[in-house]
């Protein structure tokens, strides 16, 4: 913690967990990483600790105290033993199960709940340990996955698997939106399966989940529980397939948001596909890898899409002829929809309708949401732009700079 009048340090604490093993003697040892910054709320620092995908050490989310850093809580994402779900985890894979929160989640202050997306379950092949989708047909709760968290003494009251013993890196990490719709608290949470997931934010009752792709192959939807309709065979290790959405997914980390006075949401969305091959899990350079060959496929378009809070329909959508995602989405009050192209090109549209009001080619790759405050008494919008277009093995459509640039709009 920094004073931010200062810049002096005001405390530091570890983030240190029991490691499971002996990390000098093992060759398959990693430890935890913070993938996301912290979340403030009374009394209490909220930080998720992740190590899902460089050795599959469960996920936490840690409450620490604001006056000194201090841990007051651990919270798994994964159930441990005696806690409903534990037996979807067989024998002791869920040490290694993953499903570590990878961005920050939001908090409810008068439930009193911090709500969080979680990561894929580890690792990526289910032929393995964990005996996932396709070999056990267990379900890994937890992972892929979203949680409550009672902020008070961290215990986890529920937990909705998105995706159960998920077999395609379909992790459900993205921040869950919270919206009063007919009375009810509910979580509205748009993710990588291509679905857009309500749930009952007290109890976790799955409601509805509309889908916002095109084309998705891997289910039909979900049924009346909650649970996916499968719609592609599971293959056998070895065999490539081709699948709809990417382990990208239809949204990815990149901030959605919600506008009260227009009831919509605005997505910044993706299509396209991958192949996929489960492989042997092997341990290379002192880590287990995922057990998973893919390639995101060319040929993928971006999409900002306006969808209906009530319903989950779209409204109206910008398609841009070119792979990749917005890098996040901001909203306003004046009814204006703000975001910028994977390319750097900063659109703002009429958010009832999606009619371009204002564009800016910044020749930047875009990879945050932009933000809005008030300055000197005038409402301005700054944008943090830079970096590599393309991520992995996607094609790199965009022929633009990768320096670092931050671009500020008056209103």
């Amino acid at each position: 913690a920094i004073d931010y009048k200062s810049g002096e340090q005001a405390f530091r604490f570890k983030l240190h967990r029991p490691y499971p093993k002996d990390f000098e003697k093992s060759t398959d040892g990693n430890g935890y990483f913070c993938t996301a910054g912290p979340l403030a709320i009374p009394g209490k620092l909220i930080v998720p600790t992740n190590a899902t995908d460089t050795g599959g050490l469960q996920g936490y989310v840690q409450a620490h105290d604001l006056s000194n850093g201090k841990r007051l809580w651990a919270a798994n994402m994964i159930p441990g033993p005696g806690e409903p779900g534990a037996d979807t985890w067989p024998g002791d894979s869920r040490i290694y199960g993953g499903a570590g929160p990878w961005i920050i989640g939001s908090w409810d202050p008068d439930l009193k709940d911090y709500f969080t997306g979680t990561a894929n379950a580890y690792p990526w092949n289910p032929y393995t340990e964990r005996d996932g989708r396709g070999a056990g047909n267990m379900s890994n709760d937890g992972a892929a996955a979203v949680v409550a968290v009672d902020t008070d003494t961290g215990k986890v009251p529920w937990r909705y698997t998105v995706v159960p013993g998920d077999p395609w890196d379909y992790d459900a990490m993205q921040v869950p939106m919270l919206m009063t719709i007919k009375g009810k608290r509910t979580i509205i949470h748009p993710n990588k399966t291509c679905y857009i997931h309500y749930l009952d934010a007290k109890t976790g009752r799955y409601l509805m989940a509309p889908p916002f792709c095109d084309k998705i192959t891997w289910a039909k939807g979900y049924d009346r529980q909650g649970v996916p309709i499968w719609d592609f065979p599971i293959p056998e290790e070895g065999k490539e397939i081709e699948l709809w959405p990417s382990l990208l997914g239809g949204t990815n980390m990149y901030p959605n948001a919600i506008n009260h006075k227009t009831r919509m949401m605005y997505l910044a969305t993706r299509e396209v596909a991958m192949s996929w091959v489960f492989e042997k899990v092997q341990i290379v350079s002192n880590v287990r890898n995922l057990g998973v060959a893919f390639e995101v496929l060319p040929g993928g378009k971006e999409i900002e899409r306006a969808m209906r809070l009530d319903t989950g329909e779209e409204v109206w959508r910008i398609v841009t002829e070119k792979a990749g995602y917005s890098g996040g989405m901001l909203t306003t009050a004046g009814n204006l929809t703000i975001s910028a192209t994977r390319g750097g090109e900063i659109v703002v549209v009429n958010a009832t309708n999606g009619q371009i009001v204002f564009q800016l080619d910044t020749n930047t790759g875009s990879f945050s949401g932009p933000i809005t405050y008030m300055s000197d008494g005038k409402q301005q919008i700054t944008f943090a732009l830079g970096g590599l277009p393309a991520f992995g093995s996607s094609p790199d459509d965009w022929q633009v700079s990768d320096g670092s640039m931050l671009v500020t709009l008056g209103l």
